[in-house]
Order: structure tokens, then C-alpha cells, then sequence
């Protein structure tokens, strides 16, 4: 399984994949507290008119960078987590010693990177408007990334379900 004259060491292990996927979801929920805490609770500030969105697109562009966001995240997940079918049964065996292959994390980080960015997007739409359907974004993001946090066992099943 290592390369000889490799420390064990240098492999990516699951609980080195969680911190690392805990700290994006940590940046979100972060963000998002910030910008409700600066963001005025009553509304806009007085002279803005509260009807008119400061970037009026910004839904659309939330909606479609959202869509295309999740849309690549489950996609690069999939054909990245490909690369480890040749060595399946390898990669067992590294997930039965608690590290994570490194096809499997590749996967992970990018897929989890995709869906921040509709977070911390749907962060900036709340500071720009104090709109609270804003912060539906951040919460899809750090849902996704959550039913995603890997563990042994759902690393175990992902290679299972591998096709």
C-alpha cells in the first residue's frame, strides 16, 4: 500500500479530509453571522429605497451561479472519484487504515470548494440587501458539504458505489 522508503504518515487521512471540509463549512457559517450582525435589521439605511435591490440582478445571478455551482460539484464528484477504479481494492485497504485516497479527496475538496462559493455569494447578496432569502444559499452550501463530510463508512460506500 505505501511506497517503500514513504512515511505512512504522508497520506491524506479521513479525519485530515473532515477538518479540511470543516473548515469551508466553518468560513460560510462565519461569513454569514457577519454579515447578519453588520447588516442593518431593519431594513435598508434611510435615503435607500427599500424596494430597489442594490444589484437588481442578483437574484438571477445567485439562481444561476448557484444551479451551475451544485451542478459541477455533483459532476466533478463523480468523474474524479472515476480515477480511483483501477486501484479499488487498494484503496479499501487504505480506507480500512483510516486514510483517504487521494482520488477520493481531490473529489472532495473541489466538489466542497464548488458549493462554498454559492455560500459565501449568498453571504454577499445579504450585505448588500439585508435580504433574508439570501441566507437560503448558505444554508443549501453547508448542507451539501455536511452530507458530504466524509467518514469511514461513506468513504467505504462511495468506493462501493463506484460503477
Amino acid at each position: 500500500m505505501n511506497t517503500p522508503g514513504t512515511p505512512r504518515d504522508t497520506k491524506p487521512t479521513i479525519a485530515q479530509a473532515q477538518i479540511i471540509v470543516l473548515a469551508l463549512i466553518m468560513g460560510i457559517v462565519l461569513f454569514a453571522v457577519v454579515a447578519y450582525v453588520v447588516s442593518p435589521l431593519d431594513g435598508p439605511s434611510e435615503g435607500i429605497d427599500a424596494a430597489e435591490p442594490a444589484i437588481p440582478m442578483f437574484p438571477l445571478i445567485l439562481a444561476v451561479q448557484g444551479t451551475m455551482a451544485i451542478a459541477a460539484a455533483f459532476f466533478l464528484r463523480g468523474v474524479l472519484a472515476q480515477r480511483v477504479k483501477p486501484r479499488r481494492e487498494e484503496a479499501r485497504g487504505e480506507v480500512r487504515e483510516g486514510v483517504m485516497p487521494a482520488e477520493l479527496l481531490t473529489a472532495t475538496i473541489v466538489s466542497a470548494a464548488l458549493v462554498e462559493s454559492l455560500g459565501l455569494l449568498g453571504c454577499v447578496g445579504y450585505l448588500l440587501d439585508a435580504q433574508m432569502a439570501y441566507l437560503a444559499a448558505p444554508v443549501v452550501a453547508v448542507a451539501l458539504m455536511a452530507f458530504w463530510l466524509p467518514s469511514k463508512s461513506s468513504v467505504e460506500n462511495w468506493l462501493e458505489g463506484l460503477s
